[in-house]
């Protein structure tokens, strides 16, 4: 009897072991869920020590999320006698949760109370992992309906793996096609639509032959053209071929249409009278035209990348060279004029414009451009300036003969006079004859009035001299000038009468800078506005408005407005003539040479000089120069 004992013993050991050490955790509830036992297996998977487990509600390990849930389940689990199982979240003694795989069995006790036998496997890296693979098939479901080729998969066995959404859309399948996966059915359709339907099936039963890659352009009867792409695959056993169809048609088209634009282009350029030049990003130079290959004396091969700056004139290099930089780092329009040295050791006088190009996101892409060889133009503008300058030095020697001489004749007239009193009064007080004393002041007098009339005219005489040399006098040094600053240069040192005469007001609108004179502005702006101050009408109030903005593209404006008298039409026709002036007599009369120097200068600078009038309203000088360039 007692060795029948030692063997039950033994058995319970080993039946407690197995138990134990079970590779599945188990623990028996009561009908109130309170653990009653526990395996080793549990105590480790939920970390808590078996002394702090037996005796505790195991609702104490389900996370919260999960407690209401299973306390319904144990309530239908300990009311009727089965087997069940569920998922839930648990709770380690650390915080950590993991995924459990709970599975239950109720028995009635022999006391006849229910419990309950449950079994806990970690199942979260498998529902992990069946998280991530639901994640990898939704994204590869939103590549394949969202790709712009339609994909087509077909086992060895000829049955269809996989057809995506643009796959049906590209071949124009009907949906029970696509839904009955037979490869017989889908290729008749696929063969229907083709130009070569026999050519397209030797090539199909070639590549399920072949272990290769390949790209190959598929023609279709309604005239579209679509890439094809295929390649043997091999996944979880089966082995197929994967064939992927693009669409190209309309990207056919543009190629075609780029390849035409382009030989139109090259042709227009090749045999256009200008030199057309493209660089790019870089401003390297990529495209030169015949005419651009002759004005910068080298083919493309020489001129290629930057080799044309070679021929630059040593005294415009360094400038342009600066200029073209920074045209290429910013991206914008770059314009000059500069001198280049031939070969031959001739010189050249070059005009050119380079325009930015732009990709469709706008990204700069470089420049394309012309030029010009403006050698000619520029040596027959010299002579035509030649020719303007002896004309109005004609014109000027006319009016000397008138202007000078008025002036000349009144001076040596009252000298004469002043000195012939003078001469008087001596003789009588060399002779010894009494000398009557009011005469003699009365001859004084005369003599002041005549010295004083000469002058009058010798101040006459050098206004017109200095006037003319102004206007015989060759373009000074320029520079980049603000016509602000000009037109306050101009108003500060305004005659004092002027200021009386009229109200001057300035209107800045912000003008781009020009290049010019300041000095020989600054005289355009006093002539204008003084002319405009001496026209006041009688007993009303004359306002000078001086105008400073942008005028048409590309220049800057100065506009001069009073509310004078105006310019009757007969004298708009000469107000420019030198020695023309439409004051004789008053303060502030001049020489006749104001506007038309004012012309000059303003010619000379490449600008404009207009004037609009209305008698007893007033007259608007408008004045537009180049713009300075930008940088």
């Amino acid at each position: 009897m007692v060795e029948r004992h030692g063997e039950i013993e033994e058995e319970h050991g080993r039946l407690v072991d197995l138990y134990d050490f079970a590779p599945v955790a188990y623990v028996t509830l009561d009908a109130t869920g309170t653990i009653t036992r526990a395996n080793l297996t549990a105590t480790t998977l939920l970390g808590v020590e078996r002394p702090n487990l037996v005796g505790h509600p195991f609702v104490r390990q389900v996370e919260r999320a999960d407690a209401d849930r299973w306390e319904r389940l144990l309530r239908d689990a300990t009311r009727e006698q089965g087997k069940g199982s569920c998922v839930l979240s648990l709770r380690r003694s650390d915080g950590a949760s993991f995924h459990g795989q709970v599975s239950w069995e109720s028995r009635q006790a022999s006391a006849g109370t229910p419990s309950l036998r449950i079994a806990i496997t970690d199942i979260s890296d498998l529902i992990e992992a069946g998280e991530r693979l639901k994640m990898r098939e939704s994204l590869l479901d939103a590549i394949l309906d969202g790709t712009a080729d339609g994909i087509l998969i077909v086992g060895d066995s000829g049955k269809v793996l996989l057809a995506n959404t643009r796959f049906q859309e590209i071949w124009r399948l009907p949906d029970d096609v696509i839904a009955s996966q037979e490869d017989g059915k889908l290729l008749g359709y696929v063969m229907d639509q083709l130009a070569d339907p026999d050519a397209f099936l030797q090539e199909v039963r070639r590549l399920y032959l072949c272990e290769e890659q390949s790209v190959d352009h598929v023609f279709l009867a309604d005239g579209r053209v679509l890439e094809r792409f295929t390649r043997p695959f091999t996944f979880d056993g089966p082995r197929g071929r994967l064939w992927s169809f693009r669409d190209i048609t309309e990207q056919r088209k543009a190629e075609s249409a780029l390849r035409e634009s382009e030989k139109r282009f090259r042709t227009l350029a090749d045999s256009a009278p200008v030199g057309i030049f493209q660089t790019d990003a870089n401003g390297q130079s990529v495209y030169q035209n015949p005419v651009a290959n002759e004005v910068v004396g080298m083919n493309m091969e020489k001129a290629r990348g930057l080799g044309w700056q070679a021929s630059i004139a040593p005294e415009d290099r360094q400038a342009l060279a600066r200029g073209w930089q920074e045209a290429v780092k910013t991206g914008r329009t770059f314009e000059t004029e500069a001198s280049l040295k031939m070969a031959d050791g001739t010189r050249k006088r070059v005009q050119a414009r380079a325009t930015p190009m732009r990709g469709a996101s706008g990204e700069f892409r470089g420049f394309i451009g012309v030029m010009i060889d403006v050698t000619e133009q520029r040596a027959l503008q010299a002579k035509l300036s030649l020719a303007s300058r002896l004309t109005a030095m004609g014109t000027l020697v006319a009016g000397v003969s008138h202007e000078i001489n008025n002036p000349l004749a009144g001076s040596l007239a009252s000298q004469g006079l002043a000195l012939e009193l003078a001469r008087g009064s001596r003789d009588d007080i060399l002779a010894g004859r009494p000398i009557d004393r009011e005469e003699l002041l009365r001859e004084l007098d005369e003599v002041v009035e005549a010295l004083t009339d000469a002058e009058e005219c010798g101040q006459r005489l050098s206004r017109i001299v200095r006037d003319m040399a102004t206007f015989a006098n060759p373009d000074p040094k320029r520079t980049r000038v603000r016509l602000a600053d000009a037109v306050r240069g101009a108003i500060r040192w305004m005659p004092a009468w002027a200021s009386q005469a009229a109200t001057i007001q300035v209107e800045d609108r912000g003008a781009p800078d020009v290049v010019a004179a300041p000095g020989q502005l600054e005289q355009v702006v006093h002539n204008l506005v003084t002319n405009a101050a001496r026209a006041k009408r009688k007993d009303e109030e004359n306002v000078v408005t001086v105008r400073i903005g942008p005028g048409s593209p590309g220049t800057a404006c100065v506009e001069v407005a009073d509310r004078g008298c105006g310019i009757a039409a007969a004298e708009m026709e000469r107000i420019f003539e030198p020695f023309y002036t439409s004051h004789p007599t008053g303060e502030g009369r001049g020489s006749g040479l104001g506007l038309a120097i004012c012309r000059s200068i303003v010619t000379a600078h490449d600008g404009t000089l207009t004037v609009e009038s209305e008698v007893g309203k007033g007259t608007t000088f408008r004045l537009e120069l180049p713009a300075a360039p930008s940088g």
